[in-house]
């Protein structure tokens, strides 16, 4: 409300508007910092009410509506089905306006109609819960085609779509799930659900149909043993048949059905779990398979689900021996799954100290890390190792991830020791709340607030800025720009910031990854510490010299004109277009240029115009694939290019107006609104800007406008990062403009007052801290005083600590944890009487 105000009576006040942004985002920061699993474990413990109202304040709609649904689970199993029904009433219709990416709701929301119709299936409501399942089910359209003539583009007028809907996996999984909820109030509904499930995974494949005979076996259990038993075998079966079968989908299905079947017979029939472990590892070692991806959805990852498999088959040595003769092959993600199964299977064996040292091995990196140890954590609760779990979360840098992880612990407790119960739930409060949670500010927001701080010369507050980030990656990159900017007056001062970069590596152990070295590297060189650059530039593979070496010429181009020169013409020559039958060399020229080109600019015209002229000869040999994944660089530097070859590159990256494209994407509406502006267009660029559904987005691209407008350099040094407008693609655009100069349009004033006026519209908006590096060029008092704020702490003491700074978790010893500064006496205060 103040900030509307604001808005209304002084548009232009930015000194005031930005510390009343800071304010709000500080508010905003707690509930955001609320993860989802707490409500339902406060449920656990009783407290109702609280468990509403901490769902009620869970920040992300999405995770909300999935607090809700989890705190109705719990009612319905106490026995409050009216208001269980109620609150999962109120999840689905807050997820009927829920956006997903900026898109209408699809499959996203699966977890949320699934875990939904299950409560409804619990409280008797049989007809809303399948109603939720059909929600689940594959929806497919074939469009009818009218008699008239074609349209403009050649295709012929679609009259009427008809749809067809069909059984899905998911919605199979559902029924069943929903039939064993079910089974106390229709007996035979839910029987008539399983056989329904059933007979639709018979005409799917093993990876498909083996998770939904798995659902309809668990659904049996404890009623129709002889059904259970029957679909055991199958699902054994199937998976014995994958790694015998010669070639075909059931051998390619192979891992991941054994994977599922291992899990599911783990329990039960352990032997047999043992067996089809073995059985998949010795299939593996028998094939060529290609390198792990980065992320699931990137494909395939038979040698990992081999690893997990021997785990879950209670073998962990079996199952480290595999990872180390299969690495993963710089895959964290892989890391990850693989390190959580081991010490997964380590803890179930009774060797918790055997879990907690994979945490030490530095193999998982960044987030990836984090989500090991809350994984450790739930396992070390589940199998009765309360303390320890306790120990482990201690590691968690995140104040959600500490709370996350001690309410966990904490509802495992909750039937034996609730005096520790209630003590972990008042340490998760202090983790979110208290005073040494930080301010809640997201990486986001820090490494802006850092950047803005350096450009106004307030070194100390934006190295503790910094410091305070979780993201090694933007950590260094901000120590690294905070110090070049520093070495102009205090060269010592300024190396003294980059060693304690050097000496922090994050929560997920080892260095960020190549790019944020390669800014701290440059920074060394800058100050004078030559030995230091090279020993940090040394500690990169080759594949990431190969991949960054422009960005590394890019960054020295100012400060050591020889060597960007030499490197400059190293990363030419390699950038051919011709490819060889063993070679990739156009992707690679489609991946590096662009990053010359942005270190040349306009200084040797000659040369610049060369480079690119081979850059759209390689975009037009380049694969599909490296198109997709370079598209944003690309779409930064080739429509600054001469016109014949933005005409050229154009026609195989689409029109440079996303609205003229039949399907846009999010995404493409910033950086062609920043071109628009490159070019002189500022009301067309605008206007593409506020097509940004996305106020983060949105936020983003009305600031590089602004800069755009008063001629803003922006950082020294390259941020990591693959986003459009926060990262090395906006970066780029933004040497182009510094390079070719300011397109004329206006007078100076003129367009200062534009710049203000779209700061001002970016700082009320939920993306105001994309405008703190451009706002600390134009009123440097104004990012001081949103500092300020930020800085702000509830008592004396607190004030030497930075933003983000970690909360310390009481160990075994820990009882008479100080309730939180803000007022919340903890999570579960009537825990400990019952």
């Amino acid at each position: 409300a103040a900030i509307r105000l604001l808005r209304d009576t002084e548009p232009d006040d930015l000194a005031n508007l930005a510390p009343l942004a800071a304010a709000r985002d500080l508010l905003a920061g707690r509930n955001r910092a609320l993860p989802p699993e707490l409500p339902p474990v406060v449920a656990e413990s009783g407290d109702f009410g609280r468990a509403e109202g901490l769902a009620h304040s869970v920040y992300d709609p999405f995770e909300r509506a999935m607090a809700l649904v989890g705190v109705a689970r719990v009612l319905a199993r106490r026995g409050d089905r009216e208001r269980a029904v109620e609150l999962v009433r109120e999840a689905e219709d807050l997820a009927v306006h829920l956006p997903v990416e900026g898109s209408p709701p699809d499959e996203d929301l699966g977890p949320l109609h699934r875990g939904a119709a299950v409560v409804l299936a619990a409280c008797g409501r049989a007809d809303e819960a399948l109603a939720l399942v059909e929600r689940l089910k594959d929806v497919d359209g074939e469009p009818v085609f009218g008699d008239g003539p074609d349209g403009p583009d050649g295709t012929p007028e679609v009259v009427d779509v008809v749809e067809t809907v069909e059984m899905s996996p998911e919605a199979a999984e559902a029924l069943a799930e929903v039939a064993a909820a079910l089974r106390p109030y229709d007996e035979r509904t839910a029987a008539r659900l399983l056989d329904e499930a059933e007979a639709a995974a018979q005409g799917w494949t093993p990876v498909f149909r083996t998770p939904v005979l798995a659902a309809v076996a668990r659904a049996c259990a404890g009623h129709d043993e002889p059904r259970r038993d029957r679909l055991l075998d199958r699902i054994e079966a199937e998976a014995e048949a994958g790694t015998a079968a010669e070639g075909g989908v059931e051998r390619i299905q192979a891992p991941a059905v054994t994977l599922l079947a291992v899990s599911e017979l783990g329990d039960t029939r352990p032997e047999r779990a043992v067996r089809l472990a073995r059985a998949l590892a010795r299939w593996a070692d028998s094939c060529t398979l290609g390198p792990e991806p980065f992320a699931v959805f990137h494909g395939g990852t038979p040698r990992t689900d081999t690893v997990v498999a021997l785990a879950l088959g209670g073998l962990p040595e079996e199952a480290a021996a595999f990872a180390a003769r299969s690495p993963a092959e710089g895959s964290s993600w892989a890391a990850w799954r693989r390190s959580e199964a081991i010490a997964g299977a380590w803890v179930r064996r009774g060797r918790p100290d055997r879990a907690l040292s994979i945490l030490e091995d530095g193999a998982v990196k960044g987030r990836d890390a984090d989500r090991l140890r809350l994984a450790l954590v739930r396992t070390l609760a589940e199998e009765g190792h309360p303390e320890e779990a306790v120990r482990c979360a201690a590691g968690l840098a995140r104040p959600s991830d500490a709370a996350a992880a001690l309410s966990t612990v904490a509802g495992h407790l909750l039937g034996t020791d609730r005096r520790r119960a209630t003590e972990l739930f008042d340490a998760a409060a202090e983790a979110l709340y208290g005073p040494a949670a930080g301010v809640g500010l997201e990486d986001a927001a820090l490494v802006r607030l850092a950047e803005a701080l350096a450009v106004v010369g307030d070194y100390e507050r934006a190295g503790r800025t910094a410091e305070s980030m979780g993201e090694p990656a933007l950590r260094w990159w901000a120590l690294a720009e905070t110090a070049v900017r520093r070495g102009a007056t205090d060269s010592d001062a300024a190396l003294r910031t980059l060693e304690g970069a050097l000496e922090t590596s994050g929560a997920g152990g080892g260095p960020p990854e190549g790019r944020a070295r390669i800014a701290v590297a440059v920074a060394l060189q800058r100050l004078g510490a030559v030995a230091k650059a090279r020993e940090l530039a040394d500690t990169l593979t080759e594949e990431q010299r190969a991949v960054h070496a422009a960005l590394l010429s890019s960054l020295l181009w100012d400060h050591d004109r020889a060597a960007a020169e030499s490197l400059a013409a190293a990363v030419e020559s390699g950038c051919t277009v011709a490819r060889p039958p063993d070679e990739d060399d156009p992707d690679h020229a489609v991946r590096t240029l662009p990053f010359l080109l942005a270190a040349l600019g306009n200084r040797s015209p000659a040369r610049a115009r060369r480079m690119a002229g081979r850059l759209v000869r390689a975009v037009k040999a380049a694969s599909p694939t490296e198109l997709l994944f370079s598209r944003q660089q690309l779409e930064a530097i080739l429509p600054l290019l001469p016109g014949e070859l933005r005409r050229d590159a154009g026609e195989l990256l689409g029109p440079p107006d996303p609205r003229d494209e039949p399907w846009p994407e999010p995404g493409d509406y910033g950086p062609a609104a920043l071109l628009r502006a490159a070019e002189g267009d500022f009301a067309g660029a605008e206007e593409l800007a506020r097509e940004i559904h996305d106020a983060w987005e949105r936020g983003a691209a009305l600031t590089e406008l602004a800069a755009v407008l008063v001629g803003s350099a922006g950082p020294v040094l390259a941020i990591p990062g693959d986003g459009a407008l926060f990262g090395q693609a906006a970066w780029i655009t933004r040497r182009w403009i510094g390079a070719a100069g300011l397109p004329a349009e206006g007078g100076a004033r003129e367009r200062t007052a534009r710049a203000r006026r779209l700061l001002g519209e970016v700082l009320a908006a939920e993306g105001w801290y994309h405008a703190l590096p451009l706002l600390a060029e134009l009123e440097p008092d104004a990012v001081r005083a949103a500092a300020d704020v930020v800085f702000a702490r509830p008592g004396p003491d607190d004030r030497a600590h930075g933003p983000g700074s970690n909360n310390s978790v009481p160990g075994a010893a820990g009882a008479g944890v100080a309730a939180s500064a803000a007022g919340n006496s903890g999570f579960a205060g009537g825990a400990a009487g019952g």
